[in-house]
């Protein structure tokens, strides 16, 4: 399966508190980007600000940083170890993230370093999933704080189910989304 509800969490998958991943890719290499959830809860992205191959990313640190309507936000790498590719597809066009964020909208490929613990502390499959349904009640009860119905301001921000135009967060918090969304995507680093 993969849909929780509204986030897809697919399988194969490792997924790091603050809405972001990694898996493996052959036996030397992980590719690294952001989940379903950061995407729809943040909207369109306008630019992504990428560490530069042979820098280092640290688990649980800033990794990167989207911009969403002139602001910033940083997002937390799920893995230690060093930046061997990033997707310039994406650089060029950060759509691809909101519509493939767990295909073509990789973010970075990563050498690790210390991938045993690393893995320790990532949830996937059946764990994932149960902890994506608990950002879900989270979410819809920060929904019920701001409008009377919680579906309401989760139903207004999708056009045919898609990626929501204008974002959960800004929906949810107005001119406030930022301060949302630092929150549930971990981004001042408190994982």
């Amino acid at each position: 399966g993969g849909l929780v509800e509204y986030f897809r969490v697919p399988d194969g998958y490792l997924f790091h508190q603050g809405h972001t991943w990694f898996r493996r890719e052959g036996r030397e290499l992980v590719s690294v980007g952001l989940d379903d959830f950061a995407q729809r809860f943040l909207g369109r992205i306008d630019e992504l600000n990428l560490p530069h191959a042979g820098s280092r990313v640290n688990q649980g640190e800033k990794g990167w940083t989207l911009t969403v309507d002139s602001r910033i936000i940083p997002m937390i790498s799920p893995v230690d170890g060093e930046v061997v590719a990033v997707n310039d597809a994406a650089l060029r066009n950060p759509g691809v993230v909101n519509e493939d964020p767990y295909g073509r909208g990789w973010l970075l490929k990563v050498r690790p370093s210390r991938i045993t613990p690393n893995k320790r502390t990532m949830l996937s499959g059946e764990m994932a999933r149960q902890w994506m349904s608990g950002v879900l009640h989270r979410l819809r009860d920060d929904a019920a704080r701001t409008v009377t119905r919680d579906d309401v301001a989760l139903g207004t921000t999708y056009q045919d189910g898609g990626t929501p135009v204008r974002g959960i967060a800004r929906t949810l918090a107005g001119d406030r989304w930022e301060e949302l969304a630092r929150e549930y995507l971990l981004a001042d680093g408190n994982a």
